[in-house]
């Protein structure tokens, strides 16, 4: 139809003028320049606009946490003479502080109460010697051993000291429990007496 045609020719008409602006742009150098003045009847022919859209403004930056370190299995504590002193958290964590050679040495010292149920200890010492040397880390850890059981707190508690690769864990035992093969010695604790060695311990930061 007429109309149709009509529209045709103006397509042309507009597709003839977008290519004359291409041609002109390409040897336009600025928006400040001559050529480009030329063109503006142009553009506002084609209703073409020189306004860029606006870039979204960027919200502030989000600082990174710092990853958290791992949890370890074990709090820790340092004698007098400088030795660290682990204790178990809990039931699994004693597990993995008694058995794993990550968090204890098979030469270091282990303790526990006899008898009860409680946090597993660990001298990181391997002082032969160590009743002699160091006594008094000895008596630190066997506090902690006391003090994390279900032992009397009110009385005297022993204490069993060993080597940490005479324990071992019998298969399909429940969480905590272990087995001693090897020599043992027991340290006897008075919780009555030892009660300023105890506030210095849980003093630590």
């Amino acid at each position: 139809s007429f109309q149709i045609q009509e529209e045709i020719l103006l397509l042309k008409s507009k597709l003839d003028s977008f290519r004359k602006l291409d041609d002109s742009l390409r040897v336009t150098k600025s928006a400040s320049s001559k050529e480009f003045a030329d063109i503006i009847p142009t553009l506002r022919l084609l209703e073409i606009s020189g306004n860029a859209t606006a870039p979204q403004e960027r919200g502030p930056t989000k600082v990174k946490a710092k990853p958290s370190a791992p949890r370890l299995p074990y709090f820790k504590y340092i004698s007098e003479a400088g030795i660290e002193i682990r204790v178990g958290r809990g039931a699994e964590d004693n597990d993995e502080l008694s058995c794993n050679p990550l968090h204890r040495d098979g030469s270091n010292w282990w303790l526990h109460v006899a008898g009860f149920s409680g946090s597993h200890v660990v001298i990181r010492s391997s002082d032969d010697n160590i009743l002699t040397n160091f006594k008094e880390t000895v008596i630190d850890a066997a506090l902690l051993a006391a003090v994390n059981s279900k032992a009397n707190q009110s009385g005297r508690v022993a204490v069993t000291l060993t080597r940490c690769q005479y324990v071992t864990k019998p298969h399909g035992a429940k969480a905590g429990l272990v087995q001693i093969r090897g020599d043992i010695n027991t340290i006897n604790i008075d919780m009555r007496t030892d009660l300023k060695r105890l506030d210095r311990l849980q003093k630590q930061p």
